[in-house]
């Protein structure tokens, strides 16, 4: 069964927001495009004040399906989004895609050739393109299953190669929530999780030492509310971090007095907030 029009309104809200996200993280990362040696940006770049949100390739990429989050790759050439299956029964499952940017527009969306079976969220990139991390409800290579993860996978000369899941002390085998990964130039990795603990989601930091994950911090009160934090989006200087914060959804249905309600139970609205690093602290 389709989903409602106000299901796809929300869905397509949030591709807006992912979009919006997306074009902070590649305008970051931009670099010459090859055909282009006169520009820092691709061709489609936005190069006047947008006033108001537009729907993205409305059509080709933005449909009446349910799509939701973005990442362009660093050159600003490819496009990465997943798109939801038109039904809400468990276990749900999203297909990550990509489209390119060609003779002046996006192409149509392709599956990446490791998704389809799983729950799979949408990327995001290292500085070189090479390599992108997601989460996935997908098993681990020991067939364990029932969790949401991070994964890792790298790119060849050949196209994308095999997903791995980041080790501990980023997944945790007891936790049921690590998701929502964000690179910055040096490899620090923000993310959400549970932690295993059954809490309220919040957002975390590892550093990337010698090759391996330290173990993550929680970051502090600035960012890390009484609610659900999740969501990171980081800048590749660390300097802007942007992310969602929502009420607890289950009970006693802890909510902001802002919140709206109905038949006794608060409606989740997610607030997008915003953090500035000034002095090495969020």
């Amino acid at each position: 069964m389709m989903a409602k029009p106000a299901q796809n309104l929300g869905r397509r809200f949030r591709l807006l927001l992912g979009c919006a996200i997306a074009l902070a993280c590649r305008d970051a990362f931009a670099r010459p495009h090859p055909d282009h040696k006169n520009h820092m940006h691709p061709p489609y770049q936005v190069d006047r004040k947008v006033s108001k949100p537009e729907i993205f390739s409305e059509g080709t990429i933005s449909t009446l399906d349910d799509e939701m989050g973005s990442a362009f790759s660093p050159d600003g050439t490819e496009f990465y989004f997943s798109k939801f299956v038109p039904y809400t029964t468990a276990p749900r499952l999203a297909l990550m895609c990509v489209s390119r940017f060609r003779a002046g527009r996006w192409s149509a969306p392709e599956a990446l050739p490791f998704s389809g079976k799983y729950l799979d969220h949408p990327p995001k990139f290292d500085p070189t393109g090479k390599r992108m991390v997601f989460a996935s409800s997908r098993p681990l290579p020991d067939g364990t299953r029932g969790a949401i993860r991070i994964w890792e996978v790298e790119r060849n000369d050949l196209g994308w190669g095999e997903p791995r899941p980041l080790p501990p002390p980023i997944n945790l085998p007891r936790s049921t929530w690590n998701a929502d990964p964000s690179l910055t130039a040096d490899g620090t990795l923000y993310f959400s999780s549970d932690r295993g603990n059954g809490a309220s989601l919040h957002i975390y930091r590892s550093h990337l030492t010698n090759g391996k994950y330290t173990e993550p911090e929680k970051l502090g009160p600035e960012i890390n509310s009484e609610f659900n934090d999740y969501q990171p989006y980081v800048s590749p200087e660390e300097k802007i971090l942007v992310f969602s914060s929502v009420a607890a959804g289950e009970p006693p249905y802890r909510h902001r007095p802002e919140e709206m309600t109905g038949g006794g139970r608060p409606y989740p609205r997610g607030d997008l907030c915003v953090s500035y690093n000034d002095s090495g602290k969020q």
